[in-house]
């Protein structure tokens, strides 16, 4: 998964906050993100009022699975 855009837009990437933490701690980042990815295909797929599941949208943009 790419984070680049939002690791920089998130301030991770300010004076290379991101590069000087360790393995275990950006994988705890990027994690925390797809939970977020995760949990948000959820709500749009358990509440689907147009016929059109967004949530297939939002996984092929970040690159994450359910």
């Amino acid at each position: 998964m790419n984070f680049d855009r939002q690791l920089y837009e998130s301030g991770l990437t300010a004076q290379g906050s991101y590069d000087k933490m360790d393995q275990y701690d950006q994988e705890a980042i990027i994690r925390f993100a797809e939970l977020i990815i995760q949990e948000s295909i959820k709500v749009m797929k358990d509440h689907d009022y147009h016929g059109e599941w967004l949530g297939e949208k939002v996984k092929e943009h970040f690159g994450v699975g359910e």
